[in-house]
């Protein structure tokens, strides 16, 4: 077997994206490289991890992205996950969890957790993973362009922007999920954000707010970012949409799960709930301490335990929620 990349073996990029459109079953009008550029781009093939056979025939695919969580000035590196398939020859072999365990191996010393979006419950939770954080959802009605438009919002196009209006759009981000674990981005991401012409950027030039609607294949019908995110006023204005949130607009609101996740390295996290709790959480191995209180856990649960779903109450306020919009999740 070997573990390599696409920055190294960049003539399996075309087979690579063909494997991934397979497996996700896109139409032929949309493109994972640009509803994904983050994951796909040049500067990011390193992480793009292939395993081959001894024939240099392609088995598997992973691909990595490293961000940076966030709240106030404590922050974690943390993996996205996506990209993910095993060409169906080679299913049903455990081909994937070698490939999967290599990832882990050569990032754990400086990342603290993989995140990942999949419907393959049974699949990752025998990996260890569990479904953890909550997204709240607006409302059930599909989102179109005309029922934007009537709530004050006109279509922009981010791939004109200058540095500084992007600079700007990161200042609303910021203050729109300051009271979330999010992530941190820098002007390149926006660089890249500029990139993914399947997202659209919609803008209210009243109160200078704004919000990304659908993403090619993805998020179809759904509002997954805004800059009024605990504006009850402003998110009142799209009731009943599909609008996804850090937190509920009222009763008709529901939660869902925000991704899948699992710990790789437990010194980093629990160094980092430690400090965004101010000291009040501890975390050793199999114990959690809620001020000075100990409790018996498993360390698979422990992101559930955290963040919900199933919050455990002692954690209540000491604990932010986190939240990742579909701007960069994979």
């Amino acid at each position: 077997m070997i573990f390599t990349n696409l920055k190294k073996h960049s003539q399996y990029k075309s087979e690579v994206l063909n494997e991934i459109e397979d497996a996700f079953q896109y139409n032929e009008e949309n493109s994972f490289a640009i509803d994904f550029h983050q994951l796909i781009k040049d500067s990011n093939l390193e992480n793009c991890h292939l395993l081959l056979n001894d024939n240099r025939e392609l088995i598997a695919h992973i691909g990595v992205r490293p961000v940076t969580l966030h709240y106030n000035d404590a922050n974690i590196n943390v993996l996205l996950l996506g990209g993910i398939f095993t060409k169906k020859e080679f299913q049903g072999q455990g081909q994937f969890k070698k490939l999967y365990e290599y990832i882990c191996k050569l990032y754990k010393d400086k990342y603290s957790m993989i995140i990942l979006w999949s419907d393959k419950n049974d699949f990752y939770q025998k990996l260890g993973f569990r479904q953890f954080g909550l997204t709240s959802v607006i409302g059930e009605k599909t989102v179109t362009e005309e029922e934007i438009i009537k709530r004050g919002y006109q279509k922009d196009n981010i791939a004109n922007y200058s540095d500084s209006q992007l600079s700007q759009l990161n200042e609303l981000y910021n203050q729109s999920y300051k009271n979330t674990i999010s992530i941190k981005r820098t002007l390149n991401d926006w660089r890249d954000i500029k990139q993914i012409s399947s997202m659209k950027l919609f803008r209210n030039k009243d109160n200078n707010e704004y919000l990304f609607f659908e993403k090619g294949q993805d998020l179809k019908g759904i509002i997954h970012e805004v800059s009024f995110s605990s504006n009850q006023k402003e998110l009142k204005k799209f009731k009943p949409l599909q609008l996804l949130n850090p937190s509920t607009l009222d009763e008709d609101s529901f939660f869902i799960h925000l991704a899948w996740g699992k710990i790789i390295n437990e010194d980093i996290f629990s160094k980092f709930i430690h400090k965004l709790s101010k000291g009040s959480i501890e975390i050793k191995r199999d114990e959690l301490k809620i001020e000075t209180r100990p409790y018996q856990i498993d360390q698979n649960e422990i992101l559930t335990i955290l963040f919900g779903p199933g919050k455990a109450q002692e954690i209540g306020h000491l604990l932010p929620s986190i939240y990742i919009t579909g701007a960069d999740s994979i």
